[in-house]
Order: structure tokens, then C-alpha cells, then sequence
């Protein structure tokens, strides 16, 4: 009891409370156990305001503060991507510029003028995108990429740092150091399986079961673009994704470096001229050797001209299309073509023990394309292209585009300034997307829509997500159809 008495002249409760039981102790009914004891603002809760009583100013921003942060940043990127909108709307086409007919498809304005790089016109993009939120929409079809990918369109690379290029970094030979032929993989195919089978459980593929599981990572890629200068910007990405793979310029020996006299050949020809010109083909860069000579760069390893020569589809030089860039022995390439007339066919890749080479298969795993629809001359006959080269069956083809949304006054305003959009970006913005895919499955062999959805609502709809395969069912029996017409006509 002395204990207890001592702590009651002490302080604050008196010492016959009970134990065990909790009160809520506030400076007022201390006050009225101890008059000289002071008030404390800190026990002293602040009353709270009734549902009818109005609460001040200060109190609601403390309350609600985060919600106003989000709320702020939400509206800022709201103005700033109308403003956006509404500014490249109103930009006049410049005068004087037509479609370039040595241009199959759209490019935009400042590319075709060369008043921009390429280099510069991607990096404008970061922005847009990343606002729009088609930056999350490029991340996930990078992640779908699987087997033998085609991107159509390619551009300037934009979907590149999302693939997962794992499987090519870890089973493709590298380049010899002297910078001619290929060293072959350290590693065994067992111990390459057991790397690929280790990667999947760490990234969550356990168990996943997708279309054509047997190729569950990128095997190889392809890209297509009709211009030069925008495959060289994705050129140089996949230098940075994939460094080991690149084939490093070899130092030059003393006697290399020295000038040496110009020679005449019996034919009277200057062999100093023929030296330049060969020296034109081996530029580092293949793109800018393509853009200076008008020539295909030349092949990294016999296995690009087995693709070529195989099936009697590759297109060449003079013909539909070019190969200007291949790394990691076949399974990387770029080639300079008018996806609208051709598609080149799936690479024979040199095997990781840098002697044999694989046989290319017939289709592509994944055919991917980024606003390709809204720029080319004939999107249906694009369409029908990539049906041709996706695997039927497990196969998959990822459409992004934008054209026609929800609303009557958006559509309204897309068809009005539908041609100076057109001359500045190289695209008609307008198009109906979903009936040039709908119409497609109806008149292309198999080809069957597995699903259309349109995200980014603040788009209002202009943005397709679509996804289509070849169902060789259906593929079969509307040639069955066709021929059973041309018999009986």
C-alpha cells in the first residue's frame, strides 16, 4: 500500500482504481481529480464534426491529402494530353508536300523531309506514349513474344527492350574474336536445357501453358520496315540487348593501314576505285552501308543464304525486299521490305555448336504489328500476308492500332483532320479498324478473330488490342469451297 499511496501524491489517479480495468484518460477529468494540475492538448481529443456540421478547410486537406495529390497529377496529365491532341490537330499539312511514291506507305512528314533523324523521331516519342499509356501496351506484347517472332512494321524498334531475348543471348554462337566465322557454345544442350528450364521457375513459368508451349521463349526475331533510317535506330537497340552477339572490327595491321599506290589492272581499270567501293560494303553499321550503296549487307554466316536459296521465297536485292542487318548467327534480322507485297519466311539458325545449321521452319510463332493497319495502302492484303506466315493453329498475331472510337463528335473530328495528319504522320488516323479485321476473316482463308478489345479509355476507343490466328479447320475447308467454285464455273 505504501507503493501505491506514493504514486497517487504523485500524480494523477487515485489509488483505489481497481486493476484490470481500462479507462480513457483525458486533461479534463484529471483536472477534476488535481485543480493544480494543466490541461494537455495531446489527451484532449478534438471533437469531431456531425454529418451536418461543416468542417474547416485545414482539416479536410489533412484528410484527404493524398487523394488530392493523385487527383492533381491526374488532372495535369489530362490538360497536357488534350493540349497535345488538340494542338496536333489543329497544325495545318504543309504545303508543297505530297506521298512519296518511292514510299509504299505512310511515313511521317518530318522523316520524308529530313527534317528530323529517325534517332530524334523515336525519342519524341517517349513522351506521347508513355502518357497515353501505350507504353504498358508494348510491355505486354513484348512479354507474349515466343518461338520465331516477325514484327511487321518494326519501325524504330519500340517493342525491342520488352522481348525477352534470353534464350538467343544463351544458345547462339558468338563471334570469333578475329571477327570472321563463329566459336562454338561452351556449353552442352543439356546443360543449355537445364539453364532454359531454370529460367522459367524463376520467371513464374512454371506450370504456364500457352499456344505452342513447345517454344515458350524468343528463338529468333525478325523485323521488317520499308525504310533505312528507322531500321537503323532498331539496330542499334538490339546492339545494346544483345552486345556478346556483335561481331567486334578487327585491329588493323601496320601494313593494312599504309596507303598503298594506286595499280592498274590490264583492263586499264583503277583498282583504287574497286578498293573504295568494297571498303563502302564492310561499314560497321550495315544499315548506313545499305543507305550508301543501295546494296544488301552482306550475310554473317552461310545460314542467311540457305534461308534464300531454301524454299525460293526470300526476297533479294532487285526484287522485294532486302536483308540489312542479321545477328547471332540467323536468329536476329532486319530486312528492308514492303511488308504489303512480302513477308520473308523464317531463318536457318547456326546451331550452338557453330558446325551444323538448323533447319527454318515453315511459320512464324508470334506476328506482331504496332499502327501498321492505319498507314499502309492495303491493310486487308497486310493482313492476309501475315495469315500466311503465322503457324496455324498455336500461332498468334497482336494487332495495336488506333482508328475510329467510341463517339460520334471524336470520330467527327478524326475525319476532319484526317489528311494533314495523314501528310505529318503518315497515318490516317479514321480507318475503320475493326471492319477492315472483320471483313479480313471473311475473306482470308482461316483466319479467325480470337479477340478485339479496346483499352486506354481515354482514348475514347480509338485504341484496338486484337489478336487472330489461322485455324487450319476453317483454312481447309474455304479451300475446299474455292476449288468446288472453279470446278463448276
Amino acid at each position: 500500500m505504501m507503493r501505491t499511496a506514493g504514486r497517487a501524491s504523485r500524480g494523477s489517479l487515485p489509488a483505489c482504481i481497481p486493476q484490470g480495468r481500462t479507462f480513457h484518460v483525458t486533461s479534463r477529468s484529471l483536472a477534476r481529480l488535481n485543480p493544480n494540475l494543466k490541461p494537455n492538448p495531446k489527451l484532449d481529443p478534438k471533437p469531431k464534426a456531425g454529418k451536418g456540421e461543416a468542417r474547416p478547410l485545414s482539416e479536410l486537406v489533412e484528410t484527404y491529402k493524398k487523394q488530392l495529390v493523385v487527383f492533381g497529377l491526374g488532372t495535369a496529365v489530362m490538360v497536357a494530353y488534350i493540349t497535345m491532341l488538340i494542338s496536333g490537330m489543329a497544325r495545318d499539312p504543309c504545303a508543297g508536300h505530297s506521298h512519296d511514291g518511292d514510299v509504299p506507305s505512310g511515313r511521317p512528314l518530318d522523316l520524308r523531309s529530313g527534317k528530323i533523324s529517325a534517332t530524334s523521331f523515336d525519342r519524341e516519342q517517349d513522351w506521347p506514349e508513355w502518357l497515353m499509356g501505350v507504353t504498358n501496351l508494348r510491355k505486354l506484347m513484348g512479354g507474349l513474344c515466343r518461338g520465331h517472332v516477325l514484327e511487321v512494321a518494326v519501325g524504330t524498334g519500340r517493342n525491342v527492350e520488352y522481348v525477352d531475348w534470353d534464350e538467343v543471348r544463351s544458345t547462339a554462337p558468338h563471334p570469333a574474336p578475329e571477327g570472321a566465322g563463329f566459336e562454338p557454345n561452351p556449353k552442352s544442350l543439356q546443360e543449355l536445357e537445364l539453364e532454359r528450364v531454370k529460367r522459367r521457375m524463376e520467371k513464374g513459368k512454371k506450370g504456364l501453358i500457352l499456344p505452342g508451349d513447345d517454344a515458350p521463349e524468343v528463338i529468333s526475331f525478325t523485323g521488317v520496315d520499308v525504310s533505312a533510317d528507322v531500321l537503323e535506330v532498331t539496330w542499334n537497340k538490339l546492339k545494346k540487348a544483345m552486345p556478346d552477339l556483335i561481331p567486334r572490327r578487327r585491329r588493323k595491321t601496320k601494313e593494312e593501314s599504309e596507303p598503298q599506290q594506286p595499280q592498274k589492272q590490264s583492263g586499264g581499270e583503277d583498282v583504287a576505285a574497286a578498293a573504295a567501293e568494297t571498303k563502302q560494303l564492310t561499314i560497321r553499321n550495315p544499315l548506313k552501308a545499305l543507305a550508301a550503296t543501295k546494296k544488301p549487307a552482306p550475310a554473317a554466316h552461310p545460314a542467311a543464304a540457305a534461308t534464300s536459296s531454301g524454299r525460293g521465297e526470300e526476297p533479294t536485292a532487285g526484287g522485294e525486299g532486302v536483308l540489312a542487318a542479321n545477328i547471332g548467327s540467323g536468329r536476329v534480322r532486319l530486312f528492308k521490305s514492303d511488308a504489303q507485297s512480302h513477308l520473308p519466311p523464317p531463318p536457318s539458325i547456326l546451331a550452338p555448336d557453330a558446325r551444323n545449321t538448323m533447319a527454318a521452319p515453315r511459320h512464324y510463332d508470334t506476328v506482331l504489328q504496332n499502327f501498321g493497319l492505319c498507314s499502309m495502302e492495303d491493310p486487308q492484303a497486310l493482313l492476309g500476308e501475315m495469315a500466311r506466315v503465322v503457324r496455324p493453329g498455336s500461332g498468334r498475331i497482336y494487332l495495336l492500332e488506333h482508328g475510329r472510337g467510341w463517339y460520334d463528335w471524336i470520330n467527327g473530328l478524326l475525319d476532319k483532320f484526317a489528311p494533314s495528319h495523314f501528310e505529318r504522320y503518315g497515318c490516317w488516323w479514321n480507318r475503320d479498324i475493326e471492319g477492315i479485321v472483320r471483313r479480313a476473316q471473311g475473306d482470308i482463308p482461316g483466319l479467325e478473330v480470337v479477340r478485339i478489345e479496346r483499352p486506354l479509355w481515354t482514348q475514347g476507343g480509338t485504341m484496338y488490342w486484337i489478336e487472330l490466328k489461322v485455324n487450319p479447320e476453317r483454312e481447309q475447308a474455304k479451300e475446299e469451297e474455292k476449288k468446288k467454285a472453279g470446278s463448276s464455273s
